[in-house]
């Protein structure tokens, strides 16, 4: 799995990154692994943690970036 070489402390700070293409594509990761198997969606809330995932999701909602809010999953 990608995430066992990115590590989800990385991964979360490429969501919060300062460039907006950054958090695109992390966005777009986390909307790939929570659309895959149900071990990658467990894996997600693990290593985010559940609160903290809804907490960045309602963040890039509220961005004003369209393509950003997009991405969200």
């Amino acid at each position: 799995m990608v995430m066992e070489k990115l590590t989800f402390p990385i991964f979360e700070q490429l969501l919060d990154d300062a460039e907006v293409n950054v958090q695109e594509n992390a966005i777009s990761l986390l909307r790939n692994l929570t659309c895959g198997n149900e071990k990658d969606l467990d894996d997600v809330f693990s290593g985010l943690g559940e609160g903290n995932l809804f907490d960045i999701l309602e963040r890039k909602l509220k961005s004003d970036n369209e393509e950003l809010k997009n991405q969200v999953p």
